[in-house]
């Protein structure tokens, strides 16, 4: 049995309590009334630990066998999972424990004879749990929370059944045994830093339902050979694929509009890129020591300076429509790049 940090804390707690309490039975003997005044400060420091409710260290045993409502917190324990109910659905808050590697998340709970859907897996709720290896998450979730699964590092697969919408900030942050992961038809939106830090991600597969994928969500997946970005996508946010040191090939959506600051920032091994007809701008240092060496660029654009392709000392020329080439001829007069007629 593999237990959560929290529950290790309150086992400790409990031998301190024995401790204690032993201590206590043979000071007695003296006729000895301690107050704070007679106490050392090592003293006064157990003493407070041993404030916590007696109660709080069964919860534990007694939800093994059924629901345990605790009324500080509101929440009720079950199995090892911490839920909280709201209106109609359950939400997984947290966990007590867990007794497997591969982690089937439950897509219902019951308590006091009615049945809730859990739908959403909160804010932190597995943080830096290092148990798990392989996560199912089933059809009746439609959200995990920001780092519902930061620091998860011993996850190597994820299961997404059909039926997850929002996969919220830092999710899967730091998972460093990820290498693949496939998203499920239907997720809308991807938060910011979601997969940030997995540095043995190679492979992302996107629905086309996405329509959203905030700032540095793939920041520093070193391992990311090539990606495929779903046709819904219009814009590349904010460092998107920075420090993606190993990123070679990139196929941009046929609508993009926007490519952000940073988007590529540091990715060393990207050498071309092609852009689609009809981008309108791009961002700041887009490029920043990245290895683009040539570049053509879509007449649709009307948003780009200079400051585009500061630091990326690698880029060498840029194709333009005939009508574009005087203009940008002056945009980059004071660079290196030499701006040629596309053929």
């Amino acid at each position: 049995m593999r237990l959560n940090m929290k529950k290790r804390w309150i086992q400790m707690g409990t031998v301190a309590v024995l401790i204690l309490l032993l201590t206590a039975c043979s000071k007695q003997k003296g006729d000895t009334s301690l107050n704070e005044n007679d106490m050392t400060p090592t003293e006064i420091e157990e003493e407070e630990e041993i404030m916590i409710p007696i109660e709080d260290l069964l919860v534990t045993e007694d939800s093994r066998v059924a629901p345990v409502y605790d009324e500080d917190t509101g929440r009720i324990h079950f199995q090892g999972f911490v839920y909280e109910l709201k209106e109609e659905e359950a939400i997984i808050a947290d966990y007590d424990w867990i007794d497997t590697e591969e982690l089937v998340l439950p897509s219902s709970f019951t308590y006091q004879e009615k049945e809730y859907p859990v739908t959403t897996v909160g804010q932190e709720a597995f943080f830096y749990c290092s148990e798990i290896t392989k996560l199912t998450i089933p059809s009746t979730i439609q959200s995990l929370e920001t780092n519902a699964f930061y620091g998860c590092d011993e996850l190597k697969e994820i299961v997404f059944e059909k039926g997850l919408t929002k996969i919220g900030n830092a999710a899967f942050y730091g998972c460093d045994a990820l290498t693949e992961v496939t998203l499920p038809e239907g997720l809308l939106h991807i938060g910011s830093e979601a997969f940030c830090s997995c540095t043995q991600l190679k492979t992302v597969h996107f629905p086309d339902s996405v329509k959203e994928i905030e700032s540095e969500a793939f920041f520093g997946c070193s391992a990311m050979e090539s990606i495929t970005l779903p046709e819904s996508l219009t814009s590349l946010s904010e460092g998107l694929f920075s420090e993606c040191e190993s990123l070679a090939e990139v196929n941009l959506p046929k609508n993009l509009v926007l490519v952000g600051n940073e988007a590529f920032w540091y990715c060393t091994s990207l050498t071309k890129l092609n852009l689609p007809d009809g981008l309108v701008q791009m961002g700041e240092k887009v490029f920043y020591n990245a290895g683009i060496v040539e570049l053509t660029l879509p007449s649709s654009i009307n948003g780009i300076n200079q400051d585009t392709f500061d630091g990326c000392d690698t880029i060498k020329k840029l194709y333009v429509e005939k009508d574009d080439v005087e203009r940008y001829k002056q945009i980059f007069e004071e660079t290196e790049i030499e701006i040629l007629e596309k053929q």
